[in-house]
């Protein structure tokens, strides 16, 4: 039978550049988990437990976020790109709000992780890795709207270049603060999670300047 639906070039224009943005994204934290992995199974289990409780909060806030490539979308779909930057802008001040709201549901689950029975040890390297990563999500969330309303202009390659380069930043960060290279000293998981502070938030300052200069 005749197929009736081609593959699109045009959705492949679109897709794949996507999908090397979702695989860069995750090859962050097997970076940051190939590091940590060096100090021992506890700094290991940290870094893991620590991104599991992060990304229950991330997935919520990002979910929401999403709604701006819809919109943005349909305003330029109909040629109303002043309608479009209204929803970047209402868009990001949400950002902003959910970033605040994670930071201090970050610090409940550091405060709470003494309470479930885990080991104390644990629970300390937890939250040193959890502080800087709970300080990343504004900028993370502020990325992340950006990125959407580039790609609602079907503009995926800038990001994919910040990508690229983000993990090369997260890569000499950790080898920096990890391992306590270049005269730094050795903070050890914490390290890790301050290189995602760094990484996130240069991701942040380049999408939204680049956005802004558009």
């Amino acid at each position: 039978m005749r197929n009736r639906f081609p593959l699109s070039a045009d959705f492949l224009e679109l897709a794949l550049p996507v999908v090397v943005i979702q695989a860069g994204l995750m090859a962050m934290v097997l970076v940051d988990t190939w590091f940590v992995a060096r100090l021992g199974a506890t700094a290991t289990a940290a870094a893991g437990l620590g991104h599991t409780l992060i990304v229950s909060l991330h997935v919520f806030s990002m979910g929401t976020l999403t709604a701006i490539e819809y919109f943005s979308s349909k305003s330029f779909g109909r040629g109303d790109e002043r309608g479009a930057w209204f929803w970047y802008v209402q868009t990001s001040y949400l950002a902003l709000g959910l970033g605040v709201a994670v930071i201090f549901g970050t610090w409940l689950m550091m405060v709470g992780l003494g309470f479930i029975g885990i080991d104390p040890i644990l629970v300390q390297s937890t939250q040193d890795f959890l502080l800087p990563l709970g300080l990343s999500s504004a900028p993370t969330f502020l990325f992340f709207t950006a990125r959407q309303y580039l790609s609602s202009q079907k503009n995926t390659t800038y990001t994919l270049f910040l990508i690229v380069l983000a993990n090369l930043v997260n890569y000499f960060f950790n080898w920096l603060l990890v391992e306590g290279n270049l005269g730094f000293p050795s903070y050890g998981v914490f390290g890790s999670g301050l290189a995602t502070l760094v990484t996130r938030s240069m991701l942040c300052v380049a999408a939204v300047a680049y956005v802004v200069r558009r």
